[in-house]
């Protein structure tokens, strides 16, 4: 670089810069870094939906061949966004989307008034990583 006429001061050495330099490598030690690490975090968490709305998901078991009935009826519900067959203990998994917490109570209320419904358990979906 001196050959191109530009001076580049040693910061340690030179007495003037040697505690400047101190602080913005003790500042970055101790602020920088962690704020770089708390960023990093927070991009993981994704906002990929409204936070005024309320998401779950639902499974169901259903009671013996009346899972045409039982999905008929969920579909006729309209904050039942999607619904999936699975396998294992339940039988459908409907992730619901309603606009505040007594909604989706209601939408809890219609969805065990069904007939042919034997037991669900629901979840709020509170984040996407």
């Amino acid at each position: 670089m001196s050959s191109a006429s530009i001076h580049i001061p040693n910061m340690l050495t030179d007495q003037n810069l040697a505690m400047q330099a101190i602080v913005i490598v003790s500042l970055w030690a101790g602020i920088g870094y962690n704020t770089v690490l708390f960023n990093a975090a927070l991009d993981m968490v994704r906002e990929d939906y409204d936070n005024d709305q309320v998401r779950a998901v639902m499974m169901i078991e259903i009671v013996g061949k009346s899972t045409a009935d039982v999905i008929r009826k969920l579909r006729g519900l309209p904050e039942i966004h999607t619904i999936h067959s699975t396998n294992g203990n339940w039988d459908l998994i409907a992730e619901i989307h309603s606009g505040s917490l007594s909604e989706f109570d209601n939408v809890l209320r219609k969805v065990r008034m069904i007939d042919g419904i034997l037991n669900s358990e629901t979840n709020l979906l509170l984040s996407s990583v």
